[in-house]
């Protein structure tokens, strides 16, 4: 494909490959503009499920513009040639990022987080949900600007009509290391909260270091029964009461959005210094997970501990002044 001309834009080199789509740098040959070129892969064009998932992806993008998220300027669908048509990105992935950049500072994490989830914020108020959260899906430009991209097994919760990715029972759509055990069990199941976990497990992995360590002498079925029943290893950071909200086992017990969350992260301001810090007992020890069947039991431990964090607060904000 390199070297020739679609439509109006001439195809300049590969980019990337991605599962069912090879991504090309092209330039608008009408306007000058650099583009990326997401081209179908001749093998999925005749695959009418996966045709109507790209060309959904497409369509689900398009509704959306916000800073944080990569935009779609185009649909080439023409025979045995589909095509999306995208902004393009010229710096690393996030994924890329974190491999070269070891021990990102507190202050970088927040300023990552914080796109990522008013990124999240912006497709769950349009009516999406991802289903995809992880570092490789969020792209980094220049001066630390970060873009959410992928929207390929995205579900549209208010137009059914462009979700083709085949939902049923028992069908899986993501990442496994960082599919949240709802996706694992029932993808009708998911909802914003899913993307919630997800991020929670990209934010694991900016503090810790490389997620697959983790799981690298596992099966994909031995990854999966230890996201249903193991909680992510604490980091001994300030970051463990985040990352231990953002993926409670029990989406009921989670962020109840990305607004949440962020409007959470004001702890941190009184919360001094940079790494690893020593909490106080009552916070730090690992909370057994909470038995579903028992909603009052889990309202009064959610209550002790909101009384714990108020109290912790007001000792530090009290030893500022």
């Amino acid at each position: 494909m390199v070297g020739q001309q679609l439509d109006k834009y001439a195809i300049l080199s590969v980019l990337g490959e991605e599962g069912m789509a090879t991504v090309y740098l092209a330039e608008n040959t009408n306007l000058r503009q650099k583009v990326a070129l997401k081209i179908l892969k001749e093998d999925f064009v005749r695959d009418r499920n996966v045709r109507n998932r790209f060309i959904a992806e497409a369509k689900n993008m398009s509704q959306i513009k916000h800073p944080n998220i990569v935009q779609v300027f185009d649909l080439i669908d023409a025979g045995d040639l589909v095509a999306i048509v995208m902004e393009y990105i010229e710096d690393l992935s996030l994924k890329q990022y974190l491999e070269k950049n070891k021990n990102l500072k507190d202050s970088e994490i927040k300023k990552l987080l914080t796109q990522m989830l008013t990124a999240l914020e912006h497709i769950h108020d349009a009516g999406f949900v991802h289903r995809d959260i992880k570092p490789s899906n969020f792209l980094m430009c220049k001066k630390g600007v970060l873009k959410l991209t992928d929207f390929g097994i995205a579900k549209n919760v208010v137009d059914t009509n462009l979700d083709y990715t085949g939902t049923g029972t028992g069908v899986q759509l993501g990442t496994p290391l960082y599919m949240s055990p709802e996706q694992i069990r029932d993808a009708k199941l998911v909802d914003k909260r899913s993307d919630i976990y997800s991020l929670g497990v990209v934010l694991f992995e900016m503090v810790h270091g490389n997620l697959s360590q983790l799981y690298n002498t596992l099966s994909i079925p031995e990854i999966q029964v230890s996201i249903l029943k193991d909680p992510l290893p604490k980091t001994n950071t300030k970051w463990d009461i985040f990352i231990s909200k953002a993926t409670e086992k029990h989406k009921e017990f989670r962020y109840i959005n990305c607004q949440a969350w962020r409007s959470n992260l004001a702890i941190l301001d009184v919360m001094k210094g940079e790494g690893k810090i020593n909490f106080p007992p009552t916070i730090n020890i690992p909370v057994k997970q909470s038995p579903i069947s028992d909603p009052w039991h889990n309202m009064i431990a959610i209550l002790i501990s909101l009384s714990v964090v108020a109290i912790l607060f007001l000792i530090l904000l009290l030893a500022k002044m």
